[in-house]
């Protein structure tokens, strides 16, 4: 944050960094059944019946002629086809993305309330850890905005109206680190904030009730925000394990075939690669 308050401490680790299950590819980490090859003119790869011609192909490719961007396109459509009803539909990037992000929210309605359960944890196990602050002056009371948030106010109003730091007033109080992540597991926490787990944990602070702490500065009001007031793509992050693990089950139990033009489909890896690799 500004002014030196709750100022990370360093690099939060590349896991927290980024989306388990990205928007333009759904990642899954399981082993796969093996698939076989299609060469069949025109098709590069089918899934669940599905086929995908080569004009399509370079259209999710950005009608790059690269090896590796044509396997990463391909891959894309393949993890997005193995959980679609709809590929049959994809002609481009955008309806590719669009899919994508359909079948992430649809799976995130059916985990969300083993993510919710996992989240509530907080400090006690949660697998992660998503924080909101408000930097106060000494003219305001912790315990006045406590009574605020209490009475009814949101967090969001109150860090807009009172938080002497403008990045936190901008944002609703909302706590992100350099790379703009907003959501942290345990380790990454720790290490972006390593002086707040202690006073969140004097505090008494559980999911979704707000503490008054001290620094050298004067008083914050410190909350763990709560799984409701979380975005959407928040919350998947927050789910990716039990999304991932979803879409594993769906990659697993589709039939996949690659034109050996293009690629194999790697089980392992879920990737397209080579035919000469691995």
């Amino acid at each position: 944050m500004d002014g030196g308050r709750l100022a990370p401490a360093g690099r939060v680790s590349a896991v927290m960094r980024r989306l388990a299950l990205s928007a333009g590819a759904l990642v899954v980490a399981a082993s796969f059944s093996s698939c076989s090859s299609v060469d069949r003119g025109d098709t590069v790869a089918e899934v669940n019946g599905v086929e995908l011609s080569r004009h399509t192909l370079a259209a999710l490719a950005n009608d790059s002629s690269a090896g590796g961007d044509v396997r990463a396109a391909l891959t894309a459509w393949v993890q997005v086809a193995s959980a679609s009803d709809n590929a049959a539909d994809i002609g481009d990037r955008e309806q590719l993305l669009t899919e994508s992000n359909r079948i992430i929210g649809s799976v995130l309605a059916e985990v969300g309330d083993a993510s919710r359960v996992d989240y509530e944890k907080g400090l006690d196990g949660g697998s992660f850890l998503c924080l909101a602050a408000i930097t106060l002056g000494t003219d305001v009371p912790g315990a006045d905005v406590i009574a605020e948030l209490t009475a009814g106010k949101s967090f969001a109003d109150a860090a807009t109206q009172y938080s002497t730091t403008d990045r936190l007033a901008q944002s609703g109080g909302v706590v992100a680190d350099q790379q703009g992540s907003t959501c942290f597991d345990q380790a990454a926490f720790d290490a972006a904030f390593p002086q707040i787990r202690g006073v969140l944990t004097e505090a008494g602070a559980s999911v979704g009730e707000p503490v008054v702490v001290s620094d050298a500065s004067g008083e914050l009001v410190l909350v763990l925000r709560a799984y409701d007031d979380l975005k959407p793509a928040e919350q998947q992050v927050v789910a990716q394990s039990e999304i991932s693990a979803v879409l594993s089950a769906k990659v697993a139990a589709a039939d996949i075939t690659v034109s050996p033009r293009v690629g194999r489909w790697d089980p392992l890896s879920s990737n397209v690669v080579p035919v000469g690799e691995g």
